[in-house]
């Protein structure tokens, strides 16, 4: 279920690096076009619903549940995530091929924007 909050992907990503205690996150703003042509596996990943903004209206919630309040704001859920990912090591496994996937990504966006 959606809610009210309105977040940016800046503002999303601030705050997973809040809660993961990363005060200086390297942020690196890739287009979609180019990480699919450099990746092409992501294509399908990426052109649906990542590739855009999107409000989602709760209208049609609130019309049948009309006391429905989201009260988990997004900073609370994803400190919870953390939390629970913490909890247990065997949920903190790093694939390798995507995280090398990921470098291979950022480093030819750095190449060819003269990052």
């Amino acid at each position: 279920i959606t809610s009210d909050f309105v977040y940016t992907w800046n503002e999303i990503m601030a705050e997973i690096c809040r809660a993961l205690g990363v005060s200086r996150p390297d942020i690196v703003h890739i287009p979609t076009d180019f990480i699919s042509d450099v990746a092409p596996i992501m294509h399908d990943k990426l052109k649906g619903d990542k590739a855009h903004d999107a409000v989602f209206d709760c209208g049609k919630v609130k019309a049948v549940v009309p006391d429905f309040v989201c009260r988990t704001d997004f900073r609370r859920g994803i400190e919870e995530c953390i939390a629970w990912f913490k909890e247990d090591s065997r949920r903190q496994v790093v694939n390798p091929e995507v995280d090398a996937l990921f470098d291979e990504v950022i480093d030819a966006w750095r190449r060819q924007s003269g990052a």
